[in-house]
Formats: structure tokens, C-alpha cells, sequence
């Protein structure tokens, strides 16, 4: 495992991120880490693993959704009774993309 970064969430805990293997594939683990009383840092279950094939459009959505919350033009959309609801928007350079997004 390879550190590659490491955020500071809040004062307890930090998003640490690594480039892993597991079944021989290697994948990107962005995990959150809390600090236990004895000042040691523990991995938690939240987090998500990615595959080279998908790093791309995560980061992409990720920076779609941090120019949306810096914006004016953020709207929470609530459908009930559908897990997911897809959603296609323009980035800035005319591309298309879609999203799953879990509700």
C-alpha cells in the first residue's frame, strides 16, 4: 500500500488516500480514518475503492459538484421512492457526462 495523500475532515478524523491491490488488480482507496484514544489513526468501512477505469469520472463529478456548491445555481432535487436518479449535465468544456447519484 502506498500513501498518497492525506485531508484532514474534521479534528477526529482524516480521508487518507492509497493506491492498493487486492486480487491482484490495483485500485485507488479513499478511506476515512478516525483517531483512537491512544492516538492512533484506524481505517473505518467509509470509503470507496476505484479502478483505474472509473478515477477519471469521479474526479470529474467531483469538481462538477464543487463549482455547483461555489455557485449560485446549487438545487437539491428530491425524487421519492427512486434509488437513483440519473443525471446529465455540460461541463465547461462542452462535454457530457452522467452520473448515478444514490438518494
Amino acid at each position: 500500500m502506498t500513501q498518497i495523500a492525506e485531508v484532514q475532515k474534521n479534528a477526529k478524523e482524516r480521508i487518507k488516500i492509497y493506491i492498493t491491490e487486492y486480487r491482484g488488480r490495483r485500485f485507488v482507496d479513499c478511506r476515512v480514518y478516525f483517531e483512537d484514544d491512544d492516538g492512533e489513526w484506524k481505517p473505518t468501512k467509509k470509503g470507496i475503492a476505484l479502478s483505474d477505469g472509473v478515477i477519471d469520472e469521479v474526479i470529474q463529478g467531483l469538481r462538477k459538484a464543487s463549482r455547483r456548491l461555489e455557485g449560485s445555481n446549487f438545487e437539491v432535487e428530491e425524487e421519492q421512492g427512486n434509488e437513483h436518479e440519473e443525471n446529465s449535465d455540460e461541463d465547461t468544456d462542452g462535454h457530457t457526462s452522467e452520473m448515478a447519484l444514490p438518494y
